[in-house]
């Protein structure tokens, strides 16, 4: 993810490089380095009273040194045009600060899954989408639906294209590129966009799940005794299945005898796997 600037607003400035924490009386700083926004409170090391703040600026020390300086120290010791100066730095890391962690919690760990897409997950959906349409284009949508009412397993989706972790991946990628940086309202166009992408990845997942029950060998078995035995709803005249195969025979009209014309057809059976929901959104993050 790209960020706005290289600079970063120090929120932990103890923690910083050669701070120290109290500089002895009549020491006076040298120059103001960078301003800060502690997410706790601090002591100045200037003042007796060691003032308690979070904003506040790194100044140099005559010996190289750096050490805290609170707001009203800082005016004492500097011009109001530099103190100032270094306010608006502030209020500007801040600003990036706060939209850098805005886009992190867009995208989440979404760069994660798309490796996971490319890799398994969409080889595994264009190959079962490819056997899914090509059995279903031999029958008919009203067959299909009484196919569901059979003890054959994983017809839902049978005769249908599934695009789905293509579209996932397409939006995953868009949110990466838009997160960094957005108004309020983007971000919210954003999150709504997330909202589409998990509905298109459950709609994966479960097109998925469906097609590996379908292909399962006992599962074919019980598709091809179905069509066999009901021959009148439809024009499949013939199914054997291997392990790699399987090929229907189809009538597809008479000839001037009126003896049957039937055609064959060999469709590749897929060796597919089902992706795992939790796993998939665990990653996301979202």
């Amino acid at each position: 993810m790209a960020h706005h600037s290289e600079e970063f607003l120090i929120t932990d400035p103890e923690a910083q490089p050669g701070v120290v924490s109290k500089v002895e009386a009549g020491v006076r700083p040298l120059q103001l380095l960078e301003p800060y926004s502690a997410d706790h409170d601090v002591h100045c090391a200037f003042c007796p009273q060691r003032q308690l703040h979070k904003h506040g600026y790194l100044a140099l020390l005559p010996d190289g040194r750096r050490a805290l300086c609170g707001n009203v120290c800082a005016e004492e010791y500097f011009d109001k045009q530099t103190v100032n100066s270094l306010d608006r730095k502030r209020d500007q890391l801040a600003g990036i600060r706060l939209k850098r962690r805005q886009a992190e919690a867009i995208i989440g760990n979404a760069a994660d899954l798309l490796p996971m897409i490319d890799a398994d997950i969409a080889p595994n959906e264009w190959e079962a989408e490819a056997a899914m349409e090509a059995l279903g284009h031999h029958i008919p949508k009203a067959v299909r639906e009484q196919i569901k009412a059979s003890d054959v397993q994983g017809v839902a989706h049978l005769g249908q294209s599934c695009r789905a972790f293509g579209d996932a991946r397409g939006g995953i990628a868009c949110i990466i590129g838009k997160a960094d940086g957005v108004t309020a309202g983007e971000a919210e166009k954003l999150m709504e966009k997330r909202v589409a992408i998990v509905e298109r990845i459950k709609h994966g997942t479960h097109y998925l799940h469906e097609a590996v029950a379908f292909f399962q060998p006992d599962n074919l078995q019980r598709f091809r005794l179905w069509l066999l035995a009901n021959q009148n709803l439809h024009s499949i005249r013939g199914v054997h299945v291997t392990k790699k195969h399987m090929t229907i025979t189809v009538q597809e009209g008479t000839d001037w005898m009126g003896d049957p014309r039937t055609s064959r057809y060999q469709l590749d059976l897929p060796d597919i796997e089902a992706p795992d929901l939790a796993q998939i959104m665990a990653t996301l993050g979202w």
